[in-house]
């Protein structure tokens, strides 16, 4: 039987919702304007710059290759996001390797997903007032910063627009709809598998019963299907490449579980800060800004654990008493799960960009709050306070989005406030090299490899660097170093070549 479709709203009602979401849009994009003028930075190079998928001819191929692919890459990873992939060769298309339309689509992305976040929660039924403040954060919130000014994160704002066009025409019984754009949104980031959890603890809320719930879990969980089996068939595999990630990138990779638990409830507290307290925003946080935890009785996996029992309580308190209370903290929660390490080991140990789909929940919980607030204490405090958030995290949001205008100011950035990252002091190596100022590449160069002797792309920048400066001793001693790791090293290989060619004879 077919669901009859959902009692239109009064006019009035619709334009006023277009109204709103016009502001939000409008505050999105507005913020962002800046950006379309900025340059390629971080990851752009491998994802766009130099992707032989964006930058060729061949469409066809977008859709039967992996997301990371070319000379950069020495592993097939365990990516698969040809919307994402398309997004940019369409882009490339029109602009070539000039950035402004790469910028300008994310922009718009991101203008487009917070009004969506607005009419998600009116679709839940939030107070209009507490959509708006829910969206509005959405729209200026610094942890976006990196998905949005940075090209390479657009899979985030993307998959997440697709994915709120999914939930909305679930909420309005809209199934064959869905679930097309849920599908839309895994192919463009995979995580967003983590709605079909979503819509299982609405279905549960609101106790729906079995068949219309087994209807809901199984038109989202089709979509999930099909995409996990054309990634099986473009990859071979569901999940990483064996050797792609490392523990630079991930120091959860390998570890026993006990320290394995210690170190994802450690980073579960430090995401949580990055929403709550977005001030200490950076592009890295891997080795060794985040280090492996030995014991859950260390002081940040408690306070991770401590926060994850505080918020499943107030989850369990508000499940009959405040129902969307409980359905936006629990989302938060499983949209963040796939991305926490806690079960599944991925690319990276965190990212801001890995927020942003959690955030949208979030975000919508700030909206509640000052709706709450503004019951409690007037209007005119609430409005007050809330205006006061909202231009503090636009204001940090703009400051930081600067940071990201090309890669000599984002690594500048990089290396104040991730002082222990070894990709970001090898990221402003390079930047410092290619100034000429080489001693100054060689101290930042000293101090990553002492953090991390075995990570390849510092050892053979500072190989370049002893040969630019004429210390071929130092440049042998880096290049065999990296050729005992990697005997197959190219770039080791003609740095030896390079020192026995200039040594004297």
């Amino acid at each position: 039987m077919v669901d009859p479709p959902p009692p239109s709203a009064p006019v009035h009602h619709r334009f006023g919702l277009l109204a709103r979401c016009a502001v939000v849009a409008g505050v999105a994009a507005l913020l962002y304007a800046p950006t379309i003028g900025f340059g390629f930075a971080y990851d752009d190079a491998s994802v766009v710059s130099r992707h032989p998928l964006v930058t060729g001819e061949s469409w066809r191929a977008i859709a039967t290759s992996p997301y990371h692919v070319g000379e950069d890459v020495r592993i097939q990873t365990g990516a698969y996001r040809p919307l994402t992939i398309g997004s940019f060769a369409a882009n490339h298309a029109v602009s070539g390797l000039t950035p402004w339309s790469y910028h300008l689509v994310n922009v718009l992305l991101h203008a487009l997903a917070s009004a969506l976040v607005l009419v998600l929660a009116v679709e839940l039924g939030a107070a209009p007032g507490a959509a708006l403040v829910g969206a509005l954060v959405f729209a200026v919130h610094p942890v976006h910063v990196e998905a949005v000014a940075n090209v390479a994160g657009r899979a985030e704002p993307l998959s997440t627009v697709a994915a709120l066009l999914a939930l909305i025409a679930y909420l309005r019984s809209r199934f064959v709809t869905s679930a097309l754009l849920l599908a839309a949104a895994l192919f463009a980031k995979e995580n967003v598998a983590t709605i079909l959890g979503v819509v299982a603890l609405w279905e549960l809320l609101h106790a729906t019963g079995v068949r219309p719930m087994a209807r809901a879990l199984l038109a989202t969980s089709a979509p999930i299907v099909v995409y996990l089996a054309a990634r099986v068939a473009v990859l071979g595999r569901i999940g990483l490449a064996p050797g792609w990630v490392t523990a630079i990138e991930n120091p959860i990779l390998g570890l026993a579980p006990l320290p394995h638990a210690a170190t994802a409830l450690a980073v579960f507290g430090r995401a949580v800060s990055l929403i709550v307290t977005p001030v200490r925003l950076s592009p890295d946080y891997g080795f060794a800004e985040t280090v492996p935890v030995p014991s859950l009785a260390a002081p940040a996996p408690l306070v991770g654990a401590a926060l994850l029992v505080a918020m499943i309580a107030i989850l369990v308190a508000c499940w009959r008493r405040a129902p969307l209370v409980a359905f936006l903290l629990g989302a938060t929660l499983i949209t963040y799960s796939i991305v926490s390490n806690a079960y599944l080991v991925i690319g990276t140990v965190l990212g801001d960009r890995l927020l942003y789909l959690p955030s949208v929940f979030a975000c919508l919980l700030f909206g509640l709050g000052a709706s709450a607030a503004a019951k409690r204490f007037g209007r005119g405090t609430a409005f007050a306070g809330t205006a006061l958030v909202v231009l503090a995290l636009a204001g940090r949001s703009a400051a930081y989005a600067s940071d990201w205008r090309d890669d000599a100011s984002l690594f500048a950035y990089a290396a104040r406030v991730a002082p222990q990252s070894v990709r970001a002091l090898g990221g402003w190596a390079e930047v410092l090299a290619e100034r000429g100022e080489l001693v100054e590449a060689r101290s930042v160069l000293d101090r990553a490899v002492a953090i991390a002797p075995d990570f390849i792309p510092n050892r053979l920048n500072r190989a370049g660097t002893a040969l630019a400066a004429g210390d071929l001793a130092a440049a042998e001693m880096d290049a065999r170093h990296v050729l005992s790791l990697e005997p197959g090293n190219a770039v080791a290989k003609m740095q030896l070549d390079a020192v026995e060619r200039q040594r004297p004879h």
